[in-house]
């Protein structure tokens, strides 16, 4: 579905640091949302961190250069990374070019499902209805 110019899939979980979250079994795929890509600009690069770490909530998952800036994206929620889209190191204009599909960062295989259910209930990860209108008010402030 489009909201505005941006892209918004219904079917994903969102944090409110613009990353999408797709969950199967008990692995998480991770990506940027479309509203931040649209802020980055021009990538010139992007660091992944390592297969097999274990990652707890806010360490880095990845670092994104832009301009002259960079972004750290962190993590939501704790886990074991599994695997990572190293294509993003050889072609970073993928998150750009397709974000929701060839642009995802990593994946984790989450410690605990439970985490996922108690975030969402306090809101800090956002689905359905409830992450459409987050993204409608995004959009809004801009």
């Amino acid at each position: 579905m489009r909201i505005g110019k941006y892209e918004f899939k219904e079917d994903l979980i969102y944090s409110e640091e613009h990353l999408w979250i797709s969950i199967k079994e008990n692995i998480a795929r991770i990506g940027v949302d479309s509203f931040l890509v649209d802020k980055l600009k021009e990538i010139i690069n992007i660091e992944l961190t390592y297969i097999d770490n274990e990652v707890e909530v806010l360490d880095t998952l990845a670092t994104i250069f832009f301009d002259s800036d960079s972004l750290e994206i962190e993590s939501p929620f704790s886990g074991k990374i599994v695997n990572l889209n190293e294509d993003l190191e050889y072609d970073p204009d993928l998150l750009i070019d397709s974000n929701y599909e060839d642009g995802w960062l990593v994946e984790i295989e989450l410690e605990n499902n439970n985490e996922i259910k108690k975030l969402l209930s306090s809101r800090k990860l956002l689905s359905g209805e409830q992450a459409e209108e987050w993204f409608r008010s995004e959009i809004e402030k801009e």
